[in-house]
């Protein structure tokens, strides 16, 4: 909360919702999207990777263009290690993965379904903790009112 605080009192904008709150929201986004690939009944393992693949291809294209710039303009005492790594890091890693998630199916190889869901579990943490975090953020700007 201490964390979250400090990030309060100096992020508002425009800029902190696309670095902060939109992120979160596409990770659920995302698990959403993949549960509904995968109950496709007509669904092939082909079609799957590539949709799988196309989906870790939009998030690293947003993570890497959209997200890590836009930190870049926060010195490092604004946003702590604890958001690079839960807002760009993780992001990045759980897309690559998804991105070999994706491979796997395309190339015929069923057993990757179960590392489909590690990642989709995984962005389903990453989006609840952004989430708790970002709810703390809205609670403690309100209670202690915008500063500047």
């Amino acid at each position: 909360m201490a964390c979250c605080h400090a990030c309060a009192q100096r992020l508002w904008g425009a800029i902190a919702i696309r670095t902060f709150f939109t992120p979160t929201f596409l990770h659920c986004v995302d698990v959403l999207i993949v549960a509904a690939l995968c109950l496709m009944p007509t669904e092939t393992y082909l079609g799957l990777g590539l949709l799988l693949s196309a989906l870790a291809g939009a998030n690293l294209w947003f993570n890497v263009f959209v997200v890590r710039p836009q930190l870049r303009n926060y010195s490092p005492s604004d946003v702590d290690l604890q958001h690079r790594l839960w807002n760009l890091l993780l992001p990045v890693v759980g897309d690559l993965a998804l991105l070999g998630a994706g491979a796997g199916p395309a190339a015929g190889r069923g057993q990757v379904l179960t590392g489909l869901a590690i990642v989709t579990i995984a962005f389903l943490v990453i989006g609840i903790r952004n989430a708790w975090s970002t709810m703390a953020w809205i609670i403690t700007r309100r209670i202690d009112g915008p500063r500047g």
